[in-house]
């Protein structure tokens, strides 16, 4: 379905009106996820001075194979919960790189509850023996057996860190039984009050 998005370019001001596509089904066609995952996407050229920028606007994707269906609703707007007939996992993001975390999740068949339980206990290590604020923490690739994280302070990139598999399962294994898997948003701030 497509939509008319107004934004400001960030760099000449000038006001101007973009006709995107808010929903994407990735069920039959995976072919832009990776624009997605890498924010061309939601990249656009202003018309006057030609500078790119991204601009996050309402937005839903799903995957029926995957049985899960995000909506990214930014700039703290009012906050609709979905109702869904189907069985399937539901996500309210407030930004990009809340989405881009909630597939990659789901697309290497991680819980996103334990990975919002990891990301608070790193972030507690952190910030308790060293004296350094982490604003933003994100999950952002498996790879030898290992989940990989990002982390910032509100101005700048801090490093990575690294979680291993077994302990995901680990927790995983503790934390089954007190998952709501009707909670439908799922981040740092709703996970401390679970476990």
């Amino acid at each position: 379905m497509k939509r008319e998005v107004i934004f400001n370019c960030p760099k000449c001001g000038k006001s101007q009106i973009l006709n995107v596509e808010d929903e994407l089904d990735l069920t039959r066609d995976k072919s832009k996820l990776s624009s997605i995952l890498d924010d061309s996407y939601f990249s656009h050229e202003c018309d006057d001075c030609k500078d790119r920028t991204i601009v996050e606007f309402p937005f839903i994707i799903k995957d029926d194979a995957f049985n899960f269906l995000y909506k990214l609703n930014p700039n703290d707007e009012m906050l609709f919960l979905l109702k869904d007939n189907e069985e399937r996992e539901i996500r309210v993001v407030k930004n990009l790189n809340e989405l881009k975390e909630k597939i990659r999740t789901k697309y290497f068949r991680l819980n996103d509850h334990v990975v919002e339980y990891i990301k608070k206990l790193i972030k507690d290590d952190i910030e308790n023996n060293n004296e350094v604020k982490i604003d933003e923490i994100y999950f952002v690739k498996y790879e030898d057996e290992k989940l990989h994280f990002v982390l910032f302070d509100k101005e700048n990139y801090l490093g990575s860190m690294t979680y291993s598999k077994e302990g995901y399962i680990k927790l995983f294994k503790e934390l089954k039984e007190k998952i709501d898997k009707d909670l439908q948003i799922v981040n740092l701030s709703t996970i401390k009050y679970l476990f």
